[in-house]
């Protein structure tokens, strides 16, 4: 393949016929079968934020002051679960 022909391919996946830059699909949009999901009690978090720190889809921001979770972009994997000392993040069936 001609570098030419690949710098093409490569342009395709990020700029859209029309010049306009295409957003690229989160891995919840990917795969949108989310079997459970996690649930913050603010009541119990501690504020140590290692949930925000582990997630690998970026899907926990802080608002005043908490963690917050974004479902449009969790896939569920649970890994903030896993990282919460506190208790503060169970998971729920969808």
């Amino acid at each position: 393949m001609s570098s030419e022909k690949r710098k093409k391919i490569v342009m395709s996946t990020m700029i859209a016929e029309d010049g306009i830059k295409e957003k690229k699909p989160t891995q919840a949009e990917v795969f949108p079968v989310r079997v459970f999901r996690p649930r913050l009690e603010l009541k119990k978090c501690k504020k140590t934020y290692g949930c925000y720190a582990a997630c690998p889809e970026n899907a926990i921001v802080i608002e005043k002051g908490f963690p917050k979770i974004n479902y449009d972009v969790c896939t569920g994997c649970l890994i903030c679960l896993r990282e919460c000392p506190c208790g503060a993040i169970t998971e729920e069936r969808e």
